[in-house]
């Protein structure tokens, strides 16, 4: 991942269990975010490679909702 480069974040709320993405400049300001959580983890990355290809072509993604309990 590129220092200066904004990142998209996906994370899942641990309560509804829905899933959200924010978009964080490299100093940690939040410039974008989901207005709805999704139901399903692959629409929310949908909506992030879109907003990705349109508008930030040179942000990261980092998943938060993935963890290394996932593999065991």
């Amino acid at each position: 991942m590129s220092r200066d480069a904004p990142k998209f974040i996906v994370f899942q709320d641990l309560i509804g269990g829905t899933y959200w993405w924010r978009l964080r400049s490299a100093t940690s300001e939040t410039l974008d975010a989901s207005e709805l959580g999704y139901a399903e983890k692959r629409t929310c990355e949908q909506e992030v490679q879109r907003l990705k290809a349109s508008h930030y072509p040179d942000a990261d993604v980092l998943d938060l909702t993935t963890s290394r309990y996932d593999q065991m």
